[in-house]
Protein backbone atom coordinates (compact mmCIF):
# COMPACT_ATOMS: atom_id res chain seq x y z
CA UNK A 1 0.00 0.00 0.00
CA UNK A 2 1.07 3.66 -0.57
CA UNK A 3 -0.30 7.10 0.77
CA UNK A 4 -1.16 8.78 -2.75
CA UNK A 5 1.07 12.03 -1.80
CA UNK A 6 4.35 9.70 -1.46
CA UNK A 7 3.74 8.88 -5.02
CA UNK A 8 2.75 12.25 -6.59
CA UNK A 9 5.28 12.99 -9.00
CA UNK A 10 6.95 9.66 -9.62
CA UNK A 11 8.10 9.15 -13.09
CA UNK A 12 5.88 7.05 -14.83
CA UNK A 13 7.70 4.11 -16.67
CA UNK A 14 6.29 1.70 -19.37
CA UNK A 15 7.31 -1.98 -18.46
CA UNK A 16 7.35 -3.17 -22.13
CA UNK A 17 9.28 -0.64 -23.81
CA UNK A 18 11.03 0.69 -20.53
CA UNK A 19 10.16 4.24 -21.84
CA UNK A 20 9.03 7.58 -19.62
CA UNK A 21 5.49 8.31 -20.23
CA UNK A 22 5.28 11.45 -17.53
CA UNK A 23 4.76 12.18 -13.94
CA UNK A 24 2.19 10.99 -11.81
CA UNK A 25 -0.21 13.81 -10.98
CA UNK A 26 -3.28 13.05 -9.92
CA UNK A 27 -5.86 10.17 -9.88
CA UNK A 28 -10.05 10.09 -10.65
CA UNK A 29 -11.98 7.93 -8.12
CA UNK A 30 -15.81 7.00 -8.13
CA UNK A 31 -17.38 8.89 -5.19
CA UNK A 32 -19.86 5.63 -4.47
CA UNK A 33 -17.69 2.77 -4.65
CA UNK A 34 -14.37 4.54 -3.93
CA UNK A 35 -13.08 2.70 -6.82
CA UNK A 36 -9.92 4.13 -9.07
CA UNK A 37 -10.66 4.97 -12.41
CA UNK A 38 -7.30 6.30 -13.86
CA UNK A 39 -4.52 8.84 -13.28
CA UNK A 40 -3.45 11.96 -14.55
CA UNK A 41 0.24 12.04 -16.00
CA UNK A 42 2.24 15.50 -16.40
CA UNK A 43 3.84 14.32 -19.84
CA UNK A 44 7.59 15.35 -20.57
CA UNK A 45 8.78 18.94 -21.17
CA UNK A 46 7.42 22.14 -21.39
CA UNK A 47 4.44 21.56 -23.51
CA UNK A 48 3.88 18.07 -22.94
CA UNK A 49 0.54 18.76 -21.31
CA UNK A 50 -1.73 16.15 -19.30
CA UNK A 51 -1.97 12.55 -20.77
CA UNK A 52 -4.08 9.41 -18.89
CA UNK A 53 -3.80 6.11 -18.16
CA UNK A 54 -6.76 3.68 -16.93
CA UNK A 55 -6.32 2.03 -13.36
CA UNK A 56 -6.31 -1.52 -14.72
CA UNK A 57 -3.12 -0.39 -16.79
CA UNK A 58 -1.40 0.41 -14.06
CA UNK A 59 0.57 -2.53 -12.87
CA UNK A 60 2.81 -1.41 -9.55
CA UNK A 61 2.42 2.16 -7.68
CA UNK A 62 5.86 1.72 -6.55
CA UNK A 63 8.44 3.50 -4.31
CA UNK A 64 10.45 5.28 -7.04
CA UNK A 65 8.54 5.27 -9.79
CA UNK A 66 4.97 3.99 -11.29
CA UNK A 67 5.03 1.24 -13.46
CA UNK A 68 2.28 0.83 -16.76
CA UNK A 69 1.68 -2.29 -19.44
CA UNK A 70 3.34 -0.01 -22.16
CA UNK A 71 3.04 2.91 -24.48
CA UNK A 72 -0.18 2.01 -26.55
CA UNK A 73 -2.14 2.10 -23.07
CA UNK A 74 -0.95 5.98 -22.40
CA UNK A 75 -4.03 8.34 -23.40
CA UNK A 76 -2.49 11.79 -25.19
CA UNK A 77 -5.81 13.81 -24.56
CA UNK A 78 -8.67 14.56 -22.90
CA UNK A 79 -7.01 14.35 -19.41
CA UNK A 80 -8.14 18.27 -17.53
CA UNK A 81 -11.73 17.73 -17.46
CA UNK A 82 -12.96 18.42 -14.01
CA UNK A 83 -15.13 16.45 -11.27
CA UNK A 84 -18.42 14.55 -12.92
CA UNK A 85 -21.16 13.55 -11.36
CA UNK A 86 -20.38 10.63 -9.39
CA UNK A 87 -16.56 10.91 -10.05
CA UNK A 88 -13.73 13.03 -8.47
CA UNK A 89 -10.11 14.03 -8.67
CA UNK A 90 -8.08 13.27 -5.34
CA UNK A 91 -6.62 17.11 -5.69
CA UNK A 92 -10.19 18.27 -6.03
CA UNK A 93 -10.54 16.60 -2.60
CA UNK A 94 -7.45 17.37 -1.08
CA UNK A 95 -8.25 19.65 2.04
CA UNK A 96 -11.46 19.10 2.66
CA UNK A 97 -13.18 19.32 6.05
CA UNK A 98 -14.18 15.93 7.70
CA UNK A 99 -17.35 16.42 9.88
CA UNK A 100 -19.12 14.06 12.35
CA UNK A 101 -22.86 14.39 11.74
CA UNK A 102 -23.47 16.56 14.86
CA UNK A 103 -21.61 19.01 13.26
CA UNK A 104 -18.23 18.67 14.69
CA UNK A 105 -15.21 19.54 12.48
CA UNK A 106 -12.50 16.71 12.67
CA UNK A 107 -10.30 18.24 10.92
CA UNK A 108 -9.10 17.92 6.51
CA UNK A 109 -8.45 15.47 3.89
CA UNK A 110 -4.89 15.33 3.72
CA UNK A 111 -3.98 11.94 1.73
CA UNK A 112 -5.59 8.46 0.85
CA UNK A 113 -4.06 5.15 1.34
CA UNK A 114 -3.83 2.78 -2.52
CA UNK A 115 -3.19 -0.69 -2.98
CA UNK A 116 0.06 -1.08 -5.01
CA UNK A 117 -1.82 -2.38 -8.02
CA UNK A 118 -4.54 0.56 -7.08
CA UNK A 119 -7.45 -0.33 -7.35
CA UNK A 120 -10.02 1.27 -4.67
CA UNK A 121 -9.06 3.87 -1.60
CA UNK A 122 -8.11 1.78 1.60
CA UNK A 123 -8.42 4.55 3.42
CA UNK A 124 -8.26 8.42 4.30
CA UNK A 125 -5.81 9.83 5.95
CA UNK A 126 -6.57 13.43 7.68
CA UNK A 127 -4.57 15.87 8.96
CA UNK A 128 -2.09 14.74 11.85
CA UNK A 129 -1.77 11.24 10.43
CA UNK A 130 -5.48 10.27 11.65
CA UNK A 131 -7.15 7.56 9.45
CA UNK A 132 -10.43 7.04 8.34
CA UNK A 133 -11.71 3.49 6.93
CA UNK A 134 -14.64 4.02 4.08
CA UNK A 135 -17.55 2.33 4.86
CA UNK A 136 -21.00 2.64 6.24
CA UNK A 137 -19.67 4.96 8.93
CA UNK A 138 -17.76 7.12 6.49
CA UNK A 139 -19.41 8.95 3.40
CA UNK A 140 -18.52 10.96 0.90
CA UNK A 141 -21.15 14.70 0.70
CA UNK A 142 -20.79 17.11 -2.36
CA UNK A 143 -18.12 18.89 0.22
CA UNK A 144 -16.90 16.92 3.01
CA UNK A 145 -16.25 13.58 4.01
CA UNK A 146 -19.03 12.96 6.61
CA UNK A 147 -18.36 9.91 10.13
CA UNK A 148 -20.70 9.08 12.07
CA UNK A 149 -18.77 10.32 15.09
CA UNK A 150 -15.69 11.01 16.45
CA UNK A 151 -14.93 7.12 17.30
CA UNK A 152 -14.69 6.67 13.15
CA UNK A 153 -11.31 8.84 12.77
CA UNK A 154 -8.65 6.67 14.14
CA UNK A 155 -5.60 8.26 15.86
CA UNK A 156 -2.49 6.48 15.16
CA UNK A 157 0.26 8.60 17.08
CA UNK A 158 2.93 7.83 14.62
CA UNK A 159 4.28 10.49 11.39
CA UNK A 160 2.46 9.40 8.46
CA UNK A 161 4.41 6.80 5.99
CA UNK A 162 6.61 5.76 8.94
CA UNK A 163 7.15 2.54 9.74
CA UNK A 164 5.15 2.22 12.87
CA UNK A 165 2.29 4.64 11.25
CA UNK A 166 1.91 1.51 8.31
CA UNK A 167 2.22 -0.91 11.27
CA UNK A 168 -1.17 0.79 12.91
CA UNK A 169 -2.94 1.36 9.79
CA UNK A 170 -2.83 -2.50 9.01
CA UNK A 171 -4.11 -3.12 12.42
CA UNK A 172 -6.73 -0.36 11.51
CA UNK A 173 -7.64 -1.88 7.98
CA UNK A 174 -7.53 -5.88 9.67
CA UNK A 175 -10.55 -4.45 12.41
Amino acid sequence: MRVFNATKGLPVVTLAEGGYAGKLDDFQFEIDSLAVLGFRLRAPGFWGGARGVAAGNVVLLGRDYVLVRDEAIVEREGHRAASTAGRAWFGDWAGRKVVARRGVELGTVDDVVLDDRPSVVRAWVLDGGRVVVPGPRAELAADSLIVDDERVVVGTGEKVDSVAWWARLAEILAG
